[in-house]
């Protein structure tokens, strides 16, 4: 393959991946990776130096190896991919984008599509590893990113642009067998808070979009149906509404029991927040906003019989 095509294939992924191991190309964009250069150096390696096919996983793990305070001053060290699982995310989109561009010929197409393919599985690779809690220290993360631990996994997902297209799946596929569990759970944990108390006039779409794409990957949506919060127990659901005791003592208590324990496992479970998003009002439980009463049926609300009977 001819000098300038591996050029290109070098400043694609150096693009992708926003690192460098020339010195003068070091900049907001690019990371210099100092450390790796002066090793290439002492192996006898001549510059420039490039990123390859044959060196690709020998640089990113020298960037996952390199802490936030080794970075160079300014930008990078505030750049919200100075953390290392939201840069592989990243780059694993840039990756992406990068894959559906043409190249100047079928050969060089065939070849940027293999390097982009392989970057893609290293990156997935490199993630399981970052939010596996059993490889906790593994790579230096800032304290942020470290103290969230796997839920940077829902970090990404309920951000301005989710999860790269095709990256749920592979990593799912990736480690179904090998901690998907550990690493998956804690995003799973956190999906009812993002419509809690959300009328319908609210953000819903979002969240019910991240909902269906999560139960669309088959081993996420088999470790939906396995989380303990799937069916919390009944042990878990009984008097969980304090509140209502008055509502309880009205009723027999067969059906004061069945009732709280229905609101109870809505509130508790991972789908209840998402079924329960309804346009009725609920005093014993907490209001949904924007209030739909308010919003939708004001003149109802603020209308008595006495205003009614004049109008009349």
């Amino acid at each position: 393959m001819s000098a300038s095509s591996d050029e290109r294939l070098s400043r694609t992924i150096e693009g992708a991946f926003r690192l460098t191991l020339t010195e003068s190309a070091g900049s907001d964009e690019c990371v210099f990776l100092a450390d790796l250069a002066t090793e290439l150096r002492s192996e006898g390696v001549s510059p420039p130096f490039a990123i390859t096919a044959d060196n690709l996983e020998r640089v990113l793990f020298a960037r996952l190896s390199t802490p936030q305070n080794a970075f160079p001053e300014g930008a990078w060290r505030r750049d919200p991919e100075a953390a290392p699982f939201a840069w592989l995310v990243r780059s694993y989109l840039r990756c992406f984008h990068a894959s559906r561009k043409s190249a100047s010929s079928k050969d060089l197409q065939e070849k940027q599509a293999a390097l982009l393919a392989a970057a893609n599985e290293l990156c997935v690779s490199y993630c399981g590893l970052l939010l596996n809690p059993a490889m906790d220290g593994m790579f230096p993360q800032p304290e942020a990113a470290a103290a969230r631990g796997p839920s940077q996994l829902f970090d990404e997902m309920t951000g301005a642009d989710g999860l790269p297209p095709g990256f749920l799946d592979a990593f799912a596929r990736r480690f179904e067998s090998e901690g998907l569990p550990e690493m998956l759970d804690p995003s799973l944990t956190q999906l009812p808070s993002l419509i809690n108390g959300v009328s319908p006039l609210g953000e819903v779409h979002k969240p019910l979009t991240l909902l269906c794409q999560l139960a669309a990957c088959k081993p996420v949506a088999a470790r939906l149906a396995a989380h303990p919060k799937w069916k919390p127990p009944p042990t878990t659901t009984t008097n969980a509404f304090p509140g209502m005791a008055g509502m309880a003592a009205s009723s027999s208590s067969s059906s004061s029991s069945s009732a709280i324990n229905g609101r109870a496992f809505e509130d508790e479970s991972l789908l209840g927040p998402f079924f329960g998003c309804s346009a009725l009002p609920d005093p014993a439980l907490l209001q949904r906003q924007p209030s739909v009463a308010e919003q939708c049926f004001r003149c109802v609300l603020y209308t008595g019989p006495h205003t009614t009977a004049s109008a009349s």
